[in-house]
């Protein structure tokens, strides 16, 4: 049976007019209902049209006895009022059968743009000029929409995993600044510590050397204070002592005596103390002038050394303040013979 309807139409589509090859007009062909599968259902008015076109293509397959996805079917739809139901009158043939003619069509350089359903005989009053059994718009609908949905669902797949991704790594690189900019802190924090106390603990020491190199300079200076005083406390009684001056290293006594030589022998004996830069020196010898109530002459002398630097950043300051402690005036001092001046009668 379903070879006779294609070579009918094979027949057809040969006897067509001035056709090139290549131009591909399009055609329509109507097929005799007696080779389509025809039938009726009822559904109710509610139903969604999707569900309406599942059903009916369910229908179809189990009337042909093939697949859902084997057979190409178009539908013709009818409102029934008093029983609220719509009815569907359906027409079918296999999805081979439709390919094989679409392929007979393109052979002969034609393109096919409808296959539609006609009553030769005149059985029915049905309009079939709406039939087309060329994949259905509502099947193209539905296949549209299943690859919207699908679309749509790897879309927001895809937006989810890419929204967590980076929030996920907005959320890494927030916790990774946050942590680095922590240990920068307590780095930082860690730094200033440290300085901190290196800057006291060098404060410290420096304060500590200070105070020892203090220490030391003032335990020197007592020392020459201490050995110069003990020659002057033992010198000659024939030498009388007027001031002894220290500024700075520079040491300077002056007073007066009877002979050159005793002057002379305390000048050798303050030279043998290691306490001298300079060693003293005669500066100045000079004989006074006679007085009445003296019978034996006096002479004026002065002793000029230099001591050794103690502390060569801080003499002056230091050795001033030496000074001070062991003489009764800054700068200078006086030191009285336990001997008195011999005054004869005359």
């Amino acid at each position: 049976m379903w070879g006779q309807g294609l070579n009918k139409c094979r027949q057809y589509v040969a006897n067509l007019l001035g056709l090139r090859r290549g131009a591909r007009p399009s055609v329509a062909i109507d097929i005799d209902r007696v080779w389509v599968t025809c039938f009726e259902m009822r559904l109710t008015h509610t139903l969604h049209a999707d569900d309406v076109w599942f059903q009916l293509q369910a229908e179809a397959a189990a009337q042909l006895g093939l697949m859902a996805e084997a057979v190409a079917f178009d539908f013709t739809s009818e409102e029934d009022r008093a029983n609220a139901q719509v009815l569907h009158r359906v027409f079918a043939l296999p999805h081979a059968l439709l390919a094989r003619m679409q392929a007979a069509v393109m052979g002969a350089g034609l393109h096919l743009s409808r296959l539609g359903v006609c009553d030769t005989q005149g059985i029915t009053a049905q309009d079939l000029s709406a039939i087309n059994l060329l994949p259905h718009r509502q099947m193209r609908l539905q296949q549209h929409k299943r690859q919207f949905a699908w679309g749509c669902a790897m879309a927001l797949l895809c937006g989810m995993l890419l929204t967590s991704a980076a929030q996920a790594a907005w959320a890494l690189w927030l916790t990774q600044t946050t942590a680095d900019e922590a240990t920068r802190q307590h780095a930082q924090q860690t730094l200033t510590d440290t300085k901190a106390h290196h800057d006291a603990v060098q404060s410290s020491l420096q304060q500590h050397t200070q105070w020892q190199s203090q220490h030391q300079t003032r335990k020197r200076q007592q020392e020459q204070i201490a050995q110069w005083q003990a020659v002057l406390q033992t010198h000659s009684a024939a030498v009388w002592f007027e001031q002894l001056a220290q500024e700075g290293s520079a040491w300077r006594l002056s007073g007066q005596a009877l002979a050159k030589a005793d002057v002379q022998q305390l000048q050798s004996q303050l030279a043998r103390l290691p306490i001298w830069q300079t060693p003293p020196t005669l500066k100045h010898w000079a004989a006074l002038p006679p007085h009445s109530q003296i019978r034996l002459p006096l002479w004026q002398f002065e002793l000029a050394a230099v001591l050794q630097d103690t502390q060569r950043d801080r003499a002056h300051d230091n050795t001033a303040n030496d000074t001070a402690h062991a003489v009764p005036e800054p700068n200078a001092a006086a030191i009285k013979s336990a001997v008195p001046v011999v005054r004869p009668v005359p």
